[in-house]
């Protein structure tokens, strides 16, 4: 499956890459026929929303239709612009991305993770066009 910005960035440990010899193949492909998504992806739920996340933000910029400087937002005592916050969100997630696949990084990985969500729940409500 194509992931463009995930292949731009050389990440290749997502849930649509795991496991591509198993004989579950064609159940995986029934789920997403009637799902839009397959098992694989609740196993790490965590991770399948960082990637989903990471994807949506990055074409929401690319489309550039909004002025993502207008709002503002506190944060931890700090005034932050919509694309400053989306930019760190991204950060964070190509930092996970990159944690994901070192043991030893996985708490980091995970607070990584983490902080996106909490900053995503910041901005939410700001993020259409």
């Amino acid at each position: 499956m194509n992931r463009k910005y995930l292949d731009d960035i050389g990440y290749t440990n997502r849930h649509d890459t795991w496991n591509s010899d198993d004989p579950r193949q064609e159940k995986w492909a029934r789920e997403r026929d009637i799902y839009g998504f397959d098992e694989r992806e609740t196993w790490a739920l965590d991770h399948a929303f960082a990637c989903w996340l990471y994807e949506r933000l990055k074409m929401y910029l690319e489309i550039d239709a909004v002025n993502l400087d207008f709002h503002k937002f506190d944060i931890d005592g700090e005034t932050l612009t919509q694309n400053e916050i989306i930019n760190r969100i991204l950060s964070l997630l190509e930092k996970s991305f990159k944690n994901s696949e070192n043991a030893s990084k996985y708490d980091e990985s995970c607070d990584n993770i983490a902080e996106a969500a909490r900053l995503w729940a910041i901005i939410i409500n700001a993020c259409w066009w």
